[in-house]
């Protein structure tokens, strides 16, 4: 009788260690699969990948060509959504004062043409573009003719500028038209250069692009 009795505990242990183990098991899957799950939900899992892979391919295909058509410095979009231009943080481009630097404006205007082009947009205005020098504004304009973009550009100048022949003038590059723009009125760059040569240089003003 007391076999029966030692034989039916111990039976009962091994079917307690046994439901235990498997309760256990189960556990250790359920955390197992969490712990893949919580890799690919992790900033640096699966969403950083997907994001890495999409940001490259809009540099690669999108930004890096605008680059290469201006002259400029490759402009990137990090991984942790950062901007860099030539390999140097978007925060160290700044120049003196609250006005962008040269650097700063190629940056945005990449960026800017960049996106107008994934959108479909046909058209993008920049302003300010006098921060740039002649070969930088070169290069826009070589890049806006390439990419096929229309654009309204507008640029600051003095009336010595215009004197100096300084202005650019898109029309006889044969890429846009150029406007002298001064108390509230727009004239055709050439028209404003031929009386400039036959009276006092206008005042001061400010000149519009249009590239084509």
């Amino acid at each position: 009788m007391q076999k029966a009795r030692d034989a039916a505990a111990t039976a009962q242990l091994r079917l307690s260690l046994f439901q235990t183990k498997a309760r256990a098991d189960a556990l250790a899957r359920q955390i197992t699969s969490m712990t893949v799950i919580i890799g690919i939900l992790a900033p640096t899992g699966l969403r950083q990948a997907n994001t890495q892979r999409v940001l490259d391919t809009f540099n690669d295909s999108m930004v890096r060509p605008l680059c290469d058509a201006a002259g400029w410095k490759a402009v990137r979009i990090e991984p942790d959504m950062s901007i860099s231009y030539g390999g140097r943080p978007y925060s160290q481009l700044s120049g003196l004062g609250p006005q962008l630097s040269s650097d700063q404006y190629r940056v945005r205007a990449i960026l800017q043409i960049a996106l107008a082009e994934r959108a479909g947009d046909r058209l993008v205005i920049l302003d300010a573009a006098d921060i740039l020098d002649n070969k930088s504004r070169n290069g826009l304009f070589g890049m806006l003719k390439r990419v096929g973009m229309a654009a309204v550009i507008c640029m600051t100048f003095n009336a010595e500028a215009l004197k100096g022949r300084k202005v650019p003038d898109l029309e006889k590059a044969k890429i846009g038209r150029t406007y002298w723009i001064s108390g509230g009125v727009a004239q055709p760059l050439a028209a404003v250069m031929a009386a400039a040569t036959q009276a006092a240089p206008p005042q001061a003003g400010s000149q519009a692009a249009e590239a084509a």
